[in-house]
């Protein structure tokens, strides 16, 4: 009986050991399996494509469907804590607070010393938005008809008729009661019936009568199409698209030098513009309240990712306000997701599992599919 009392208290001492011995283990052995649980996702809404929060307080987005698939492939968990800018984001994922976050966050050097990037997922660049104006009808044709494009069409229509009318007179004079023989006035004559067969209007009144300038005539008549149409389309895309001007003169990066320019604070947008030597800037949190400060006229442009400007664009715009992106994206910026330093110390292979997600995405083909839902409407 004392025997038994005494292996039950043996069993008890190595059981109350062996608790003590769990709870006092180092915090680096817990977190091998602890993160696994649950890692910790910090989430910044910039808006669609990337990252959007619903009025019902729901995520959606290009971003977070690929971390969901990489989170699924990888076999591990997460919860989210939502983030209110970048800074804040950066600091969270310094200080190991977070694990990770959904920021829509582009690759520099700076960063880089803060957080370890994953491979890149996506390939962008700064863009500029601007407030718009509606040109009369009659100034978009006067700047039409004065654009390069219009005057060498132009002069290469005169250029042709003066060289095919020469040709019709040589092969025409003589043989054609319409043509004159002598050069002046028959080479007007057949200049002009050149231009009838160019222009596709035909009169009538000077037709070619041999065949060799009928044969002729066919290369007149096919570069009168050409010509006619490049006119057409210069035209036609001027009243369809140039009616919305920027109310200031910013047309490419090179203009904002002497604007006022909102920028997201410690964004890629901000070390942009400052680096071409834009003094007076205007900081804000949020793409948010980027867009307010723009349509405000306290900026006079807002400089982001281009993918963003472009979905908030057409919001914009059905809501009513004239808004365009003035140029093309003016940076080439990589995204990738960050991840704590801390935690890439204690667990070395996890970001290897990350990007052998990403990769395999690549071959499998997700990634393609995955553009084409988020992605591909820009082009739209």
């Amino acid at each position: 009986m004392m025997g038994n009392r005494i292996k039950l208290l043996l069993i008890m001492a190595c059981a109350g050991i062996a608790v003590g011995l769990l709870f006092a283990a180092p915090d680096a052995c817990r977190a091998e399996v602890g993160p696994r649980e649950g890692y910790r996702i910090g989430i910044y809404a910039t808006g669609l494509p990337f990252i959007e929060k619903t009025p019902n307080g729901r995520y959606i987005g290009a971003e977070l469907e690929l971390w969901q698939e990489i989170a699924r492939r990888s076999g591990f968990s997460y919860h989210y804590r939502e983030m209110h800018s970048i800074t804040e984001t950066l600091q969270a994922l310094a200080g190991d607070e977070l694990d990770f976050a959904l920021a829509t966050m582009t690759i520099t050097s700076k960063r880089s010393r803060l957080v370890v990037f994953s491979f890149p997922y996506f390939v962008s660049g700064q863009a500029i938005l601007v407030n718009a104006k509606e040109m009369a009808p009659i100034s978009v044709l006067l700047e039409v008809l004065c654009s390069p494009a219009i005057i060498e069409a132009f002069l290469a229509l005169l250029l042709l008729i003066l060289v095919y009318g020469h040709i019709l007179w040589l092969a025409e004079r003589g043989k054609n009661p319409l043509i004159n023989k002598r050069y002046f006035p028959g080479v007007f004559e057949a200049m002009w019936c050149a231009f009838a067969i160019k222009s596709t209007i035909g009169f009538g009144d000077v037709v070619p009568h041999k065949w060799t300038a009928r044969v002729i005539a066919v290369p007149i008549w096919l570069s009168g199409i050409l010509i006619a149409s490049v006119i057409s389309a210069q035209l036609i895309s001027a009243f369809v698209a140039d009616r919305i001007k920027p109310e200031y003169t910013i047309s490419n990066y090179r203009d904002l030098r002497d604007k006022k320019v909102a920028v997201v604070e410690e964004s890629t947008g901000m070390i942009a513009v400052a680096d071409i030597g834009v003094k007076d800037l205007v900081h804000v949190m949020s793409t948010d309240e980027g867009y307010r400060k723009l349509l405000d006229h306290e900026a006079d442009a807002f400089v982001f990712d281009y993918p963003h400007l472009a979905y908030e664009t057409e919001k914009l715009k059905a809501a009513g306000h004239r808004v365009m992106i003035a140029g093309m994206p003016f940076t080439q910026e990589f995204y990738a997701i960050p991840m704590s330093t801390r935690l890439a110390a204690r667990e070395p292979g996890l970001m290897g599992e990350i990007n052998a997600a990403i990769l395999q995405m690549h071959d499998d083909k997700y990634i393609d599919r995955w553009r084409q839902k988020w992605i591909s409407v820009l082009a739209r």
